[in-house]
């Protein structure tokens, strides 16, 4: 079980987003703190992950919801989505996507800022 929550947190931490001041924004605790430290969630992106099925397979589940781009795939994150996270309708509609066959998780992307793991260096 310990090596199932490690994994989870090892890929949301090492998930990366190219930062601009557009989707910077939407990055939970951005506001007065240091771009290049920070470690934070993507309010408006969530990758959709499924053991079983395939990249097309996934796709045209994600493609039913009008609400959700699709930006990218990964092979081992799954299907990266955007969406305006504060449309309720939206909220909605990532709830009814997890409950989809063979839909495994849903979780927001997370910024890792290019000195973020600096505060963390044992001296």
């Amino acid at each position: 079980m310990w090596i199932k929550t490690f994994l989870t947190i090892l890929i949301m931490v090492t998930n990366h987003l190219n930062a601009n001041q557009n989707n910077m924004d939407n990055v939970k605790g951005y506001k007065n703190n240091n771009q290049s430290t920070l470690i934070g969630i993507v309010e408006n992106q969530s990758w959709v992950t499924s053991r079983v099925l395939k990249e097309n397979e996934l796709k045209n589940i994600i493609e039913k919801y009008p609400h959700f781009t699709i930006i990218k795939y990964d092979s081992l994150y799954g299907i990266l989505i955007e969406y305006n996270h504060l449309d309720n309708k939206v909220l909605e509609d990532i709830e009814l996507l997890k409950r989809e066959p063979g839909i495994y998780r849903i979780f927001n992307r997370v910024y890792e800022g290019k000195n973020a793991f600096e505060l963390y260096t044992p001296q």
